[in-house]
């Protein structure tokens, strides 16, 4: 215990982290396990009785590192992106964590790379995934249980560079997203771009 705040070293570089509640928490990340040993995984972390948090759980992903993740608003669901172009559905208690579903969301370019997914975004409603694929974002239609995603949708090219963050408004029927040099809102549930915000604009 390090003052009023609660520690764990992790077994991994963590690059994603969401609050379940007050005392439980989903942390993510990794580091290439076939070249390194070191894991690429999700962590249900705790604060219980003891002086530090408590790693109570874990789901792995094999070599696909963990870049983003996000929980459900009503469900006990998180939402888990890989650099492998894939989105993952897990379930959770207070002390299991559980893989429930698998969706490629994202194919290798020419060079073999992946485009970034590290910004994902689940919907006020709980029906709908907003995810960044480079410098585009997605929506998908968010089913019940295992169902997974479907029904993908692009929307028109506003964004130069990867998309860094996905953040819905209120009820959902706006939505903002940003890259290194620009901030778009979005009108849902038709998806099309209300403004575009850059540095130095008015």
């Amino acid at each position: 215990q390090r003052g009023d705040a609660r520690y764990r070293r992790l077994t991994y570089p963590p690059t994603a982290a969401a609050a379940i509640s007050g005392v439980s928490y989903v942390v993510g990340g990794g580091g290439g396990k076939a070249k390194t040993g070191v894991p690429n995984r999700i962590t249900l972390v705790a604060r219980e009785a003891k002086p530090d948090l408590q790693e109570v759980a874990h789901v792995d992903f094999d070599d696909d590192r963990v870049v983003g993740l996000a929980l459900h608003p009503s469900e006990k669901l998180c939402v888990v992106t890989t650099s492998g172009g894939a989105t993952h559905g897990c379930s959770y208690t207070d002390t299991e964590l559980k893989k429930e579903f698998t969706t490629t969301t994202a194919k290798a370019g020419p060079d073999g790379e992946f485009p970034s997914q590290r910004a994902v975004a689940v919907g006020p409603k709980g029906d709908q995934v907003a995810l960044g694929m480079g410098d585009k974002v997605v929506l998908w239609k968010l089913g019940k249980g295992a169902t997974g995603l479907s029904d993908q949708r692009v929307l028109e090219s506003a964004h130069k560079d990867p998309v860094k963050e996905i953040v819905y408004m209120g009820d959902g029927k706006k939505m903002v997203s940003i890259d290194d040099s620009s901030c778009v809102v979005w009108e849902l549930p038709a998806g099309k771009r209300a403004c575009l915000g850059k540095p130095g604009m008015g």
